[in-house]
């Protein structure tokens, strides 16, 4: 079941320019891709061993990974060790360095600043969480960021629990917290800084047979993340937001559903799947 994680570049016809594979420990994925101020490319997901693998190492985990505008690596980092779940879902870009977030052990999210040569600044911890952790990362200005993450009740207590938003200093301390109920679950997945407001992007819904049908919910905070805004976005089926960016003045919130739109839908894996894009002023 080993994978490799896959960083691919294109011109703007969608001609590939490179392609560079990497396997550290057997399991490997990336999560998230950044351009920083020096032309480099930043990469962050996981490298763990395959469910099979018998051993330890020092390596692995949490990974972060530099490379140069041509696709050469430049440096790599990992946390964690190679029999932890843990991963970097998202990464942020300073002028002195970089902002990775994630999980650890399970229940365990975490938060890693680093300089330009991948030395750690200082980290943070955040729980409990879900298996995914903490979520994403966006920066407010260069002392302050947002978190968006789930916070259970107990750990490993995932029938029900809250969506979270945390707001970090720049040396990585908690400054505040909001949590948000919307349902059985709820989950914050991503965020944007636009007109001096926050729109968080997630889904909510209740589990059933430990599958989790879900609806999509866009929330919008003030700078002190009191919140401003509310929208459900609900089909007959599963309709979920994952990511949400800034597109010239306005956002993009973007995910999936399973239930058929203006009768068109993609066929995978036996089950209808379908890209949703909503767009708000």
């Amino acid at each position: 079941n080993a994978t490799e994680a896959t960083i691919v570049k294109y011109d703007k016809d969608f001609n590939i320019v490179w392609r560079k594979n990497y396997n550290l420990m057997g399991d490997s994925s990336y999560n998230a891709v950044k351009i920083d101020n020096d032309s480099n490319i930043i990469v962050c997901g996981s490298t763990v061993f395959e469910s099979s693998a018998i051993g330890y190492d020092t390596k692995g985990g949490a990974l972060l990974i530099k490379y140069d505008k041509d696709g050469e690596k430049l440096l790599e980092v990992t946390k964690g060790g190679p029999l932890s779940s843990a991963t970097f879902n998202d990464v942020v870009v300073l002028d002195d360095g970089y902002i990775a977030v994630g999980i650890t052990q399970k229940g365990t999210g975490i938060v890693y600043k680093y300089d330009k040569d991948f030395n750690e600044v200082w980290h943070n911890y955040y729980g409990y969480t879900d298996k995914e952790g903490i979520t994403s990362i966006t920066k407010i200005d260069d002392n302050n960021f947002i978190m968006t993450a789930s916070h259970l009740f107990e750990k490993d207590k995932t029938d029900k629990y809250e969506a979270a938003i945390i707001k970090i200093n720049g040396d990585g301390e908690i400054e505040k917290e909001v949590t948000f109920s919307h349902d059985d679950i709820s989950k914050f997945k991503d965020s944007v800084y636009l007109d001096d407001k926050i729109v968080v992007a997630g889904v909510f819904g209740k589990k059933k047979d430990d599958v989790l049908n879900a609806s999509g919910l866009l929330v919008t905070y003030d700078i002190n993340l009191e919140k401003v805004d509310e929208k459900f976005y609900t089909n007959n089926k599963t309709y979920s937001f994952t990511k949400i960016i800034n597109n010239d003045g306005k956002y993009l919130a973007i995910g999936n559903t399973n239930s058929k739109i203006n009768n068109k839908y993609l066929k995978t894996n036996g089950l209808d799947f379908y890209p949703v894009i909503e767009k708000e002023a």
